[in-house]
């Protein structure tokens, strides 16, 4: 069980400022994880679908901490906006159940409930979060997330509510059409899971760079621009267009 301690948002609370410090603290350990490496713990597992696979143990979780590395020939926006665009991830992630925006904290900064699906005989899971977005001035995107709860999100029946202490990935532009994707994912999903099933969800979480990947490489233009267009990243797009 993870020692995480979530943030309870209550009906009275509005402010973004009540986020701040686990979204800091989640920034932080995101970016020790984007640049750690051997020395820190990580090892290189595999390289699956053209995306390198490490981990590193976790001290509050059956799993394992996740990092995939991997470059897509797509811009940084595109691949940042289809990522973070909830009604586009059953097309390119097939153990999600559904998602919904609960609320929205500001402009880079919103609040999301997600369901995956399980496998008998473990129950679904499904995940509370506040997440942000920004850009740096050299183009580098950066998404995360952490857990919190929320009035608006109780317990379901039938699913399991994880706790994600922190996720989220720092996209790299390499060129106009190209770009870094590093994903680190800590998280714990409670309740009772066989190891079988663990090991799956070890391999599975950091390559879901190349799923995005291959559904960007199938999606019709319009799909993908309205990705970016009703997204956060919408106005940085804009921009990249004059420039």
């Amino acid at each position: 069980m993870s020692d995480l301690k979530l943030v309870d948002r209550d009906a009275t609370s509005s402010s973004p400022s009540s986020y701040e410090e686990l979204l800091q603290e989640a920034y932080k350990n995101l970016t020790l994880g984007v640049e750690g490496g051997e020395a820190d713990g990580w090892r290189h597992d595999s390289c699956t679908d053209e995306v390198d696979v490490y981990f590193k143990p976790d001290p509050n979780s059956s799993l394992n901490l996740m990092k995939g590395v991997g470059e897509v020939p797509y811009s940084a926006t595109l691949f940042s906006s289809v990522y973070i665009d909830l009604e586009r991830k059953p097309k390119w992630d097939s153990m999600f159940a559904s998602g919904k925006l609960v609320e929205r904290v500001d402009e880079s900064t919103v609040i999301s409930y997600q369901a995956y699906k399980g496998i008998w005989p473990v129950s679904g899971r499904d995940f509370v979060t506040v997440s942000r977005i920004k850009v740096d001035e050299d183009g580098i995107i950066r998404f995360w997330n952490a857990s919190i709860t929320h009035d608006k999100c109780p317990e379901e029946k039938g699913l399991v509510r994880g706790t994600i202490s922190y996720a989220g990935a720092v996209v790299q532009p390499l060129a106009k059409d190209r770009c870094k994707v590093t994903l680190v994912i800590s998280s714990n999903l409670n309740g009772s899971v066989p190891n079988m099933m663990i090991k799956k969800v070890n391999m599975r979480q950091p390559v879901i760079i190349a799923n995005v990947r291959k559904y960007i490489a199938t999606a019709s233009a319009e799909e993908l621009q309205a990705s970016i267009d009703k997204g956060p990243l919408a106005k940085h797009a804009a921009l990249e267009k004059q420039a």
